[in-house]
């Protein structure tokens, strides 16, 4: 393809282009940046300095000042939980249902999210109770390593992995899903939230920023091996599992999404 000189009339304006979207995303990150607590900040200097408990008292100071955020008393929820401190994941999560103006989804995800804090601790059946009595008889409540458990064959009509599979590689989450597949019913549901990585922008370099911390406090606290996010989707929807429905929260940090198998 020759070159033609008028061409050149493309590159001022996409130079231009470029300088006008950098500057709107300076601009959102200044805008969004300024709506944080002074309390978001010294939670984040906190685990810079391997502080991990002022980190989570700082926020823990931030759901407080905004009740409406949510998704902060799941990922605390969820870090007291991993930290072993099951009282305090209790409370968080017992919090969050005793709000009337809680959304159904949310409050259906605490209620799993209480019911996991209790099979932590080991109250099966403090677990079992957080169940509605019509579904008591079809459940069965067990501790095991899901990498390494029998699961009984064409069993399950759903698994959820909430906040779970970011533990491992994604070596791991393929060698789960392969290991659970046998276990599942040919209709059979998968709901799966995680973290993730926005495509760009501010909401990109926070979550960066977040994970790096996040992995980093994790890896002293408990000894995990990964330094990543495994690409748990992507390998979803590779093992024959395809998306019926998603949505993101916190600008793309937050992520939900339920599959469904593809019948062979």
């Amino acid at each position: 393809m020759d070159f033609e000189p008028w061409w050149l009339i493309f590159l001022p304006l996409l130079f231009a282009l470029g300088w006008i979207a950098a500057r709107v995303d300076i601009r959102q990150m200044l805008s969004e940046t300024r709506t944080l607590p002074n309390s978001y900040f010294k939670g984040l200097n906190f685990l810079l300095n391997e502080e991990p408990d002022r980190a989570i008292d700082a926020f823990v100071e931030v759901a407080k000042l905004d009740p409406e955020t949510t998704e902060l008393h799941f990922a605390l929820g969820s870090l007291f939980r991993r930290r072993g401190e099951m009282e305090r994941a209790i409370r968080v999560h017992q919090s969050l249902l005793s709000r009337a103006d809680l959304a159904q989804a949310d409050r259906e995800n605490a209620q799993h999210e209480l019911a996991q804090d209790f099979l932590k601790a080991g109250m099966l059946d403090r677990a079992a109770r957080r169940l509605r009595p019509e579904d008591r008889a079809r459940v069965t409540l067990r501790q095991a390593d899901a990498l390494s458990t029998d699961f009984p064959p064409d069993t399950y009509d759903a698994v959820t992995t909430l906040f779970f599979l970011d533990c491992f590689s994604d070596a791991q989450v393929r060698a789960f899903i392969e290991h659970l597949r046998p276990a599942l019913t040919p209709n059979a549901v998968w709901l799966h939230a995680d973290f993730a990585l926005p495509s760009r922008g501010f909401h990109r370099l926070r979550a960066q920023t977040m994970l790096a911390l996040m992995l980093a406090f994790f890896r002293w606290q408990t000894g995990l091996a990964v330094r990543a996010l495994p690409n748990s989707e992507t390998l979803l929807h590779s093992a024959g599992f395809v998306p019926t429905a998603d949505s993101s929260r916190q600008g793309g940090f937050i992520r939900s999404a339920v599959f469904s198998q593809t019948q062979e």
